[in-house]
């Protein structure tokens, strides 16, 4: 393409000409944000730098080749001062995944089949980036949108708007240049999910370092451990609410479940759950029959929990989703369970119950030490007690009075 050709593209709007060096200069320069961007931006700098002002083009927009258009690396289109499209490049259509027609008044705005914002909220038409412009004349820089294509896949676009204005300075049109940054923004999404996995390892081991450091030197009482226990349940698994249970393996059909020690439970679910049979409704009971954790992603839709009083009173504690991890000894008999819950319908992470594992390994500890320590005292007391039947008892020594 010939420097000529290049220096014949401008652009007219509303019957004054614009021209849309500056704009597409500007939109180009920050609309390409990563480095790999960046290396494309060179090419259409090229093109903008050589657009200069000469002759006027008695037919406007349609006097353009479109081979200009389709040169730029980043996707472009204008719309006149009502918002109608004007023009767009090969590039616009492929990230809308249609054809807007060119001047329908129903084509407003911009061609997505939908548009929302970045948090996922619908963007009607009129409250769109580019209607901003129009009605404003102030630039957009770098707004982050939504775009849905027809067939319901979804992108999400970088957009940067400059109004186009006459001699007189009013704004006869904007020109938008867009691009898809959906794989940056996994990227960083993963970079995200990583950091915060680093900052929950680093929290979680920091609360498991604590309560061990607390049962090598037996530094508080069993309750407060049991608490302590809940507490760091809830933290390492972000969970609204946590509790920890012994079994009682002599209590009924399969042994019941004793609440020891909650996070977040009101009182009628401190009640509800105080003892649970193998048989219940809930999480524990669950993990209770199966020896295995059991999770609920979604109490209303949680097969094992359908039609239970459970379910009504998870609903009822405000709990959304749950799961309940068996605590194990180290010679394999189960001795307890240690629950957490939340809000919302949720499935934790496989990393986050990795180290939920390693919690559960010291709450098994704390439980057997509690029931070691439970027999001893009990043995104490028996020898104890049959001591003192010893001694109150006459001593018999076999020999008869002599007369």
């Amino acid at each position: 393409m010939t420097a000529p050709m290049l220096r014949s593209m401008r652009m007219q709007v509303g019957g004054s000409l614009v021209f849309c060096t500056t704009a597409i200069r500007h939109s180009l320069r920050t609309a390409m944000a990563s480095a790999m961007e960046r290396r494309y931006i060179s090419d259409a700098m090229n093109i903008v730098q050589v657009i200069a002002p000469t002759d006027l083009l008695p037919d406007g927009w349609a006097d353009i080749p479109e081979s200009l258009w389709d040169l730029l690396p980043a996707a472009v289109y204008v719309c006149d001062r009502d918002g109608k499209i004007v023009r767009y490049n090969r590039r616009a259509a492929e990230l809308w995944g249609r054809t807007p027609e060119i001047g329908n008044p129903s084509e407003r705005f911009n061609g997505a089949h939908r548009l929302y914002q970045a948090d996922g909220k619908p963007l009607a038409d009129v409250e769109s980036p580019m209607a901003d412009v129009l009605r404003t004349g102030k630039p957009v820089r770098d707004r982050e949108v939504i775009v849905e294509r027809p067939d319901g896949s979804r992108i999400t676009a970088l957009v940067n708007i400059t109004a186009l204005r006459d001699e007189t300075g009013a704004v006869t049109g904007a020109i938008n240049c867009f691009h898809d940054i959906s794989e940056r923004k996994r990227v960083e999404n993963q970079l995200r999910a990583s950091q915060d996995d680093l900052s929950a390892e680093l929290e979680a081991t920091q609360l498991l370092q604590a309560i061990g450091s607390e049962l090598i030197h037996d530094q508080a009482s069993n309750d407060l451990l049991y608490h302590k226990l809940a507490e760091a349940a809830a933290a390492i698994l972000r969970s609204d609410f946590a509790s920890m249970q012994m079994l009682y393996p002599e209590r009924g059909t399969g042994g019941e479940l004793h609440l020891l020690a909650s996070r977040g439970f009101d009182p009628g679910a401190v009640k509800f759950w105080e003892w649970v049979r193998a048989d219940s409704g809930c999480t524990c009971g669950e993990a209770l029959r199966t020896r295995q954790r059991a999770i609920a992603s979604d109490v209303k839709t949680c097969a094992f929990m359908a039609g239970t009083p459970d379910r009504d009173a998870y609903l009822q504690a405000g709990m959304q989703a749950a799961q309940s991890t068996p605590l194990i000894s180290r010679d394999g008999r189960l001795l307890g369970m240690l629950s957490t819950h939340w809000c919302q319908p949720h499935q934790p992470g496989e990393s986050e119950l990795r180290r939920f594992d390693i919690l559960a390994r010291q709450a098994a500890d704390v439980i057997e030490r509690a029931q070691i320590t439970a027999a001893l005292r009990e043995s104490e007391t028996r020898f104890r007690s049959q001591v003192e039947a010893f001694d109150s008892t006459p001593l018999m020594t076999g020999l008869t009075p002599q007369a």
